[in-house]
């Protein structure tokens, strides 16, 4: 739940205008300006992800349409599907769940890099890119591209060897919900998010979160009545570990304000810690993200994964300085 509170003197009371909870058609808000806000910002939504978009709006040969297609550190490519409200999607001919996984196997005939350029990312690329570099055709850039971004992260060899299903929406129905947690549990890779719009007076207010997978997933099965008996849930589901972000990372002293920093294997990357969220790179404050984009030109960036504290003559990652601090403070239990 959202509580919008005022400081009144010494105490939090509610403030007399709240955020009213709000659908996107009663906003006028439409499915393709949504997926062009997750589009444009699927950096700030996706913090812990280091993702390069290749397509959208990308039609098969049975008409079926992908929203968004990415593809990710691993080579796997992410088709990203985004439905407005619950009416929306009641007034669908296949149910959300066929849908993906028909979208997904669709894409799983993509065998090489050049293969995906020719069927979206070109599209892509001419689309959304304003400038191509001199002596580049939009499929050679595109190309490139994309194996600079599969070199960068090891993964030229395990190229689309799976798929994974990112889904946005205001909610789900109880018998989607159900249907997605016993296909997570099967090992389909799938995350759902909401997205859900508020509204006060003139400011508009999106909440999203990772609604699945989380913790004792066979919560959302739909189970079949029973007439006697019990059920005891299993308890050996577990939810993805939350890992410390910046602002633990600066407690723990790992990471301070005027320290150097830079993007693995960029050179002149080299930025100053501003804050827990930002950095200086070319006397612009950036996010640590924003930073990372505009240094790899990718969507979106794990920056614990591909920033370096600079220390002298060494550089380590963010990473490997958290995990070391959280394996000692492990060891002191």
């Amino acid at each position: 739940m959202l509580m919008n509170i005022e400081l009144n003197e010494t105490n939090l009371v509610p403030s007399k205008t709240s955020f009213e909870e709000k659908s996107f058609s009663e906003l006028n808000i439409t499915e393709n300006q949504i997926e062009e806000f997750i589009r444009v910002n699927i950096g700030e939504i996706l913090e812990d992800e280091t993702l390069l978009m290749v397509g959208q709006q990308v039609r098969n040969l049975e008409r079926g349409r992908n929203d968004l297609v990415a593809i990710d550190e691993n080579g796997s490519l992410v088709l990203i599907e985004i439905k407005r409200d619950a009416e929306d999607m009641a007034r669908r001919s296949e149910p959300l769940e066929f849908q993906s996984i028909r979208y997904a196997a669709s894409c799983a005939t993509i065998k090489a890099p050049e293969e995906l350029v020719e069927l979206m990312f070109e599209k892509y690329i001419t689309t959304h890119t304003k400038e191509i570099p001199e002596h580049h055709t939009q499929s050679s850039y595109a190309l490139e591209q994309l194996i600079t971004f599969l070199e960068s992260n090891n993964a030229v060899e395990t190229f689309n060897q799976k798929q994974r299903i990112m889904l946005f929406a205001s909610s789900y129905d109880k018998q989607a919900l159900s249907a997605f947690a016993w296909l997570i549990n099967a090992g389909v890779d799938i995350t759902l998010y909401t997205i859900t719009p508020y509204l006060k007076e003139e400011q508009l207010l999106v909440d999203i979160k990772r609604i699945l997978p989380l913790d004792n997933i066979e919560d959302y099965y739909v189970q079949l009545q029973r007439s006697t008996g019990t059920y005891k849930k299993s308890s050996t589901q577990r939810s993805p570990k939350t890992l410390p972000r910046m602002g633990k990372l600066m407690e723990w002293g790992i990471i301070k304000e005027k320290d150097k920093v830079q993007i693995k294997g960029k050179p002149n990357s080299a930025a100053i810690v501003h804050s827990e969220k930002e950095v200086k790179y070319n006397n612009e404050i950036l996010t640590f993200n924003q930073w990372g984009q505009k240094i790899t030109g990718w969507n979106t960036i794990n920056i614990y994964d591909w920033a370096e504290l600079v220390k002298e003559d060494s550089a380590i990652l963010l990473s490997e300085l958290r995990k070391q601090k959280m394996a000692e403070l492990e060891g002191l239990k």
